[in-house]
């Protein structure tokens, strides 16, 4: 069961980010699973028996920065990575991260808010879903896209 830690409304984007992960962790109980930014708004920990999650903040089981980390190479079945995008810094190393961590044919999952969710009272995005499609492009990946959420395959 996903808990919900706000009481904030869900956008409809997020709905549909957590029927994917829903969908997942029904089928894949035993994956193992690294949520990226986790924050104050959905916990996902309940799902996995082999969840991690990674932040800045106090509430990830391994805190720091997923530019910068030294979480295994290809040791993850799933990688989620919900409304977090917009506060990294450099996009590119965030997903050579999140690629090197994800085992072959595992699956990196980016959800989006949507447009027009203000963040930290900012009502501009740091970056828009293109760029990330951009960086994954590159690599010559396959990509589901549907409401803000990007899905990627590793062969």
């Amino acid at each position: 069961m996903i808990i919900k830690l706000t009481n904030d409304q869900s956008t409809k984007q997020r709905e549909y980010y957590n029927e994917l992960v829903t969908l997942l962790a029904s089928n894949h109980p035993d994956w193992y699973v690294l949520d990226v930014g986790v924050g104050d708004y959905w916990d996902y920990s309940k799902l996995w028996k082999n969840y991690t999650s990674i932040d800045r903040n106090d509430k990830a089981t391994v805190k720091g920065d997923i530019c910068d980390c030294s979480l295994p190479n290809e040791a993850y079945d799933l990688i989620l990575c919900n409304g977090m995008y917009e506060y990294v810094d450099m996009v590119g190393n965030m997903i050579s991260e999140v690629w090197r961590m994800l085992k072959p044919y595992g699956l990196a999952v980016f959800g989006f808010v949507g447009p027009g969710y203000k963040y930290d009272g900012v009502s501009t995005r740091r970056y828009h879903g293109e760029e990330l499609f951009d960086c994954f492009r590159n690599r010559n990946k396959h990509w589901i896209d549907k409401t803000y959420c990007y899905i990627t395959a590793k062969k």
